[in-house]
C-alpha cells in the first residue's frame, strides 16, 4: 500500500496482497487476494487502483450445514446467500454479518436499493457491541465518476483493512473497466 508520499512524476508502483478474515459462522477463513498499481503524477498527486483478483472460502466445518446456531450459517462472502435473500425481499441487496469487523461479539444488518438510474442508497445497522448505524449515498455522475457520501452515527471510529477512519465524509471515485 502506498504511504503518505506520494510517487515523482512519471514513476510507478504495483503491490499484490492476500487478506485473509476468520469468520466463526461455518468456521471459515475468507481469503481475500488484490493487486494495486499507483502512478506520479506531476509530482502533486498520484493515481490509485485497487483491484480485487479472488476470493476463496475455506470452510472447515463439517457437515457443510448444521444446525448449531453458534457455526452454521453461511458466510456473507458466499454470492448466493445475499442474493438469494436479497431477491426474496426484493432489494438489491441484503447482508446479515455475525461478528464484527474488529471481532466484538454483535452483528450488523445492511439493506440497499438501487433508486433511479443513477442513484443507490444503502443502510446498515450495527446489533451488541457493533452498535452503528451508516447510511451511504452513491451517485453515478457520469460513467466514470461517481459521487459517494457517507453519514455514521453511534460507535467510535475504528481502521479496518479496507475502510478508513472517518466516520462521515464524501468521495469522489473514477472508475474505468477493461
Amino acid at each position: 500500500m502506498p504511504t503518505a508520499d506520494l510517487l515523482p512524476n512519471g514513476k510507478w508502483s504495483v503491490s499484490g496482497y492476500r487478506a485473509g478474515f476468520n469468520d466463526q459462522q461455518g468456521l471459515s477463513n475468507i481469503s481475500r487476494f488484490a493487486v494495486t498499481f499507483g502512478a506520479g503524477v506531476k509530482d502533486r498527486a498520484e493515481l490509485f487502483e485497487w483491484f480485487r483478483i479472488d476470493t476463496r472460502i475455506d470452510r472447515d466445518i463439517r457437515p457443510l450445514f448444521t444446525g448449531n446456531p453458534d457455526v452454521g450459517g453461511l458466510p456473507n462472502e458466499c454470492p448466493f446467500v445475499t442474493s438469494q435473500c436479497a431477491s426474496a425481499l426484493n432489494l438489491d441487496t441484503f447482508e446479515i454479518q455475525t461478528g464484527t469487523e474488529t471481532g466484538q461479539p454483535g452483528a450488523t444488518i445492511t439493506v440497499g436499493e438501487q433508486v433511479g438510474q443513477r442513484l443507490y442508497v444503502k443502510l446498515r445497522q450495527g446489533v451488541g457491541a457493533d452498535n452503528v448505524s451508516k447510511f451511504v449515498l452513491d451517485y453515478q455522475l457520469t460513467n466514470f465518476l461517481r459521487f459517494e457520501s457517507t453519514m455514521t452515527q453511534g460507535g467510535s471510529p475504528t481502521r479496518t483493512i479496507m475502510n478508513r477512519v472517518q466516520q462521515s465524509g464524501a468521495d469522489l471515485i473514477f472508475m474505468f473497466s477493461f
